[in-house]
């Protein structure tokens, strides 16, 4: 999935309104396109159209090398000696090499036809860097192109290390974090041999733990709760009432308070003082202990007890609180079951009743661990704290640390991944714990390069988030665009937002999210089918909780597609921008 949207990435990027910037002495080839009076030409430079005021000869439809002589104000081409150089061939790459005093090889031959063909700028000097990135990386083909490419576009130092950061950032194929938890088993190995790795085991199982989205209690729980009255209208209280009918957890010739009496009645039987026991690790032992619990019914005592009840971080923690959980309310189907039946409830079934979909709108809702404290969520917070937990910073906070800004008390640096990790590869490691090592600094470096980009107005912000889903790993793509405020952020008035995702069961998933005037359209592209029952109960609560924060949803659009069409099916399409230059803007 990464490999593709890193292509669609790069091809929707080539799509954007890009600035024209030239510096003297670069050459390039230039297409002339066609005349306009008073001896103006539209000008093809790579994705770039430009206006040119012709001061020599030339003809429509051919391709020129041209010569930046001054990049100041309204930038002066000039074009190379003779028509010699213009025509297609070997020998027109050769000529001006040769007069860039650059000698003619294969390495210098496969770069320079490159550049001609994209039509990017270069001078002598990084055509030579460049030259030498190749033949030092061994990657004299499409893959090394590409990366150069990259560090042409971006204006990014022809270094080894800047192109190997690039590197591993667009071909990656394994999340990030399934790298670090290869990394903390391999040291784990290494660990009985060397206690001095026990801090940087510590540090990864932090950071591992930090990326862990907590899976909430199970949506069940919270249909139970519904059903019990806690803190739901009575319209909520019948669909769930409804909803436990249709998974089969209460027989249809018994009523919801006896279900919850045979909850209770379990629940105090010493019997299953051990199923008690690990849901509830000090139920028996505190002022909520046997006496108390006779006298309260069952429902109240479901909804006193329910809060109390752990926060599961992963999926197999959720399962097994549920199952304990059936068992105190004698449930002849199991967990696997019931959430086999909820899901299909989400998917299949187009005839619940109003009841039962706002039931299902708010046991979805309440299973979602993502509470308001202060201006973020619970999940908005844990999504700073798992940047800053990758070292996305890092070098900034080194920074403001040396500067005296920071103290480090306040600088936790020293347990981010980054810094631990360039603090392993100082270590006396093996070679090919070396190699994981480096490649995980050479990511999450080329993350921090291509982070963010100005073009004109307009900010671009790339980020990149590990993030385990229950006991998915997988990662969080974040693509920003919009007006850069005075403060240095995207307006979020106005501004897109495109979320690139693989889940479990949606799998591959693009949502493209387009705010104006704080009206929000929203698309999602995907190869599934579209949950209407899904999208049809959680667009309202959508609606309402933006309206909560002053925005307005315009539209919720589900595009389906094959996969064989993500590159070039409706979700290329959507991110197509128009873009014109007009005016004298360089003169040849």
């Amino acid at each position: 999935m990464f490999n593709k949207i890193q292509q669609l990435g790069q091809r929707v990027s080539n799509l954007k309104p890009q600035k024209l910037h030239l510096s003297q002495g670069q050459l390039f080839q230039g297409r002339i396109m066609k005349f306009f009076p008073n001896n103006i030409a539209a000008l093809q430079l790579g994705n770039i159209t430009v206006s040119a005021k012709l001061e020599a000869p030339l003809t429509a439809g051919q391709t020129y090398w041209l010569e930046v002589v001054r990049a100041g104000g309204v930038p002066q081409l000039k074009i190379l000696d003779h028509n010699a150089v213009r025509r297609d061939g070997q020998q027109t790459q050769a000529q001006v090499l040769q007069q860039l005093g650059i000698s003619w090889n294969k390495v210098n031959e496969v770069l320079i036809r490159h550049l001609a063909t994209e039509q990017i700028p270069f001078t002598k000097d990084v055509f030579e860097k460049a030259a030498h990135l190749l033949q030092q990386s061994g990657l004299i083909n499409k893959e090394g192109l590409q990366i150069l490419t990259i560090l042409f576009q971006k204006n990014f130092p022809m270094t080894l290390e800047s192109f190997y950061a690039i590197r591993a950032m667009n071909y990656s194929q394994t999340p990030l974090l399934s790298q670090i938890v290869e990394l903390h088993s391999s040291l784990q190995h290494l660990e009985k041999e060397n206690s001095d790795l026990r801090p940087y085991l510590n540090g990864l199982q932090m950071v591992m733990k930090e990326m862990q989205i907590p899976e909430g209690k199970h949506p069940f729980i919270q249909l139970l709760y519904s059903a019990s009255s806690g803190g739901t209208s009575g319209v909520d209280r019948e669909g769930a009432i409804q909803l436990l009918h249709r998974t089969g957890i209460m027989a249809t010739n018994i009523t919801v308070d006896q279900l919850f009496e045979q909850f209770k009645a379990q629940l105090i039987d010493p019997v299953n003082q051990q199923k008690v026991a690990k849901l509830w690790p000090t139920l028996l032992q505190n002022e909520a202990g046997p006496t108390s619990l006779h006298s309260l019914d069952g429902k109240t005592l479901f909804q006193v007890l329910l809060p109390r009840l752990e926060q599961p971080v992963a999926k197999v923690d959720q399962q097994q609180q549920l199952q304990l959980l059936l068992q105190l309310f004698q449930s002849k189907v199991n967990a696997t079951q019931i959430t086999e039946q909820l899901l299909r409830i989400q998917r299949t079934l187009p005839e619940l009743s109003t009841k039962e979909s706002d039931a299902l709108t708010f046991m979805l809702n309440q299973s979602v661990h993502n509470e308001h404290k202060g201006e973020r969520s619970t999940i908005a917070s844990q999504l700073l704290r798992m940047i800053a937990s990758v070292g996305y910073l890092h070098e900034r906070e080194l920074a403001q640390f040396f500067q005296a800004q920071t103290t480090a008390s306040n600088n936790n640096y020293g347990e981010q991944l980054k810094s631990l990790l360039l603090q392993l590869n100082q270590l006396h490691l093996s070679t090919a714990m070396k190699d994981k090592v480096d490649l995980m600094i050479q990511r999450i470096t080329g993350q921090q390069m291509l982070a963010q980009e100005m073009q004109g107005p307009i900010l671009h912000t790339f980020l990149q988030i590990p993030v385990q889903l229950g006991e998915w790993q997988t990662e969080l793509t974040v693509q920003w665009e919009g007006k850069r405020t005075p403060e240095g952020k995207v307006n979020p008035n106005h501004c897109r937002i495109l979320f690139y995702l693989n889940l479990a069961h949606l799998k591959e998933t693009i949502v493209d999210v387009q705010i104006q005037q704080k009206i929000i359209t929203l698309q999602v592209f995907n190869e599934n089918e579209r949950p209407d029952i899904l999208i049809n109960t959680l667009q309202p609560l959508l609606k309402k909780q933006l309206a909560e924060l002053g925005y307005t949803l315009s539209n919720v659009k589900w595009i389906h597609y094959k996969k064989q069409q993500l590159m070039n099916g409706p979700a290329q399409k959507a991110y197509t921008q128009r873009y014109e230059y007009e005016g004298v803007d360089v003169r040849i």
